[in-house]
């Protein structure tokens, strides 16, 4: 995970306040969940049955 990634996270999760995250790196280079090759994906969850999605380019871009 890039330094740009772990920023994104931090500032997600600062963000919209979770109850949970769930965060999957490709360790493997072969993409995750259909995301390109080096990219996380991010899973907030809320209490409520709420959850977003975030997919997180090594540049730190962020994408729903």
């Amino acid at each position: 995970m890039t330094n740009e990634q772990r920023n994104k996270i931090d500032s997600i999760i600062e963000r919209h306040k979770p109850d949970d995250t769930c965060i999957l790196q490709d360790i493997t280079g072969a993409g995750i969940l259909g995301l390109p090759s080096k990219w996380v994906l991010l899973e907030l969850q809320w209490d409520s049955g709420k959850v977003y999605q975030y997919g997180i380019s090594p540049e730190g871009r962020s994408h729903t």
